[in-house]
């Protein structure tokens, strides 16, 4: 393994490699123009290979790596340069990583590029590899001796957010027991959501037929609908049409829907990304109950109005009247339509020791004057 420490050789005018500079030094200048005799001879001349490079924040190294010119990176190495030399933000091997080069990568490999050090993230180089779903590299580092054990599941982890079945199956039996076993619960089931999710967008039309229902527009959405769309097809956010449209307040647009045959007792089946509200296993109706869409309970008593089941539990045994988040006039409609107040979810709790909890004073008058049992408050 190769020296990978990078000695900063500075003329006087350096005295802080990380000083700023308007200009590129002579090698830098040289490799960004490309110009492989230019660096040969500057080399010759003795010129320092790992010298810091304000200007560009990196090292000549770095910047071959990025112009994919594997023969200066090689003149460069040869000359003795730092292989884990690469910029401030990214070591040697990360940069070809990014720039999924595998050439540059073996040349780095062979010249003793550090396979283990972190980067990116505080990344090991393999879980950077496997974020740009290069198997080739991936393999590389493996049979160059890369630690694949590594915490939460190190590489297995990133290849399940990103839904690469290729890396997963590679890596999986190259762990350990431990790392197995934490894979088996948490990453298996990312892969396959993730996966999931990437063959969902590739169905444009049901994409664009929710986007349709989550900004209102009816006419679209009665368009598809007479063009024969599944309306009940979950998108690759995890929801429906319906949920989107609930969640959104899209009221006539929750009409139509309804009108074509909507299922109303659907649930999602994956953690959106809007607003960080909407979870796995919630109905229609939990969408509306738990939007911050102002007047919801308008929506709410209209999704129950058309046979919404107030009472069904869904992820973690929760029911709509638990998804309250201290709306007042969302909670009067819930009681009013007779919601089950003692119903408890998975953990045992239920909607005023989830108020309770929470600190929802407004929510903890209601549910109380409307009779919820006191059992269980602390």
């Amino acid at each position: 393994m190769a020296d990978k420490s990078i000695d900063y050789k500075r003329d006087d005018e350096y005295e802080d490699p990380y000083e700023s500079s308007e200009s590129e030094t002579p090698l830098v200048a040289a490799v960004l123009s490309g110009d492989a005799n230019a660096v040969q001879n500057l080399i010759d001349r003795g010129i320092d290979v790992d010298r810091f490079d304000a200007c560009i924040e990196g090292w000549a190294l770095g910047v071959a790596i990025e112009q994919n010119r594997s023969d200066l990176v090689k003149i460069l190495l040869d000359a003795g340069a730092s292989p884990d030399a690469g910029d401030i933000s990214y070591n040697s091997l990360e940069l070809a990583a990014r720039q999924n080069d595998i050439d540059i990568f073996q040349l780095l490999l062979a010249a003793g590029a550090d396979i283990n050090q972190e980067g990116e993230n505080d990344r090991r180089i393999i879980m950077t590899v496997a974020k740009y779903g290069n198997l080739a590299m991936v393999k590389l580092l493996v049979e160059a001796g890369a630690e694949v054990n590594l915490s939460y599941g190190g590489a297995l982890s990133i290849a399940a957010e990103i839904g690469n079945r290729d890396i997963y199956d590679y890596l999986y039996p190259l762990v350990n027991r431990e790392t197995r076993e934490y894979a088996d619960k948490y990453c298996q089931p990312e892969l396959e959501q993730q996966i999931k999710k990437v063959e969902r967008e590739q169905r444009k039309d049901i994409e664009q037929f929710i986007e349709n229902a989550k900004l209102g527009d009816l006419t679209a959405v009665r368009q598809a609908i007479a063009s024969g769309i599944n309306i009940d097809e979950i998108g690759s956010k995890g929801q429906t049409a319906l949920m989107f449209a609930a969640y959104y307040g899209r009221d006539s647009v929750i009409e139509t829907l309804i009108d074509a045959g909507a299922n109303l007792d659907l649930t999602s089946d994956a953690i959106s990304d809007e607003e960080g509200r909407l979870g796995v296993g919630m109905t229609a109706l939990m969408h509306a109950v738990n939007s911050i869409i102002a007047n919801r309970d308008r929506t709410i008593q209209l999704l129950i109005d058309r046979g919404a089941n107030i009472d069904l539990q869904g992820e973690y045994g929760k029911t709509a009247l638990m998804f309250n988040n201290n709306y007042r006039p969302a909670l009067k409609v819930l009681i009013r339509a007779g919601a089950n107040l003692d119903l408890k979810d998975s953990e045992g709790n239920t909607a005023l020791m989830l108020a309770t909890l929470a600190g929802y004073g407004k929510a903890i008058e209601l549910l109380k004057a409307a009779g919820a049992s006191l059992a269980g408050l602390k």
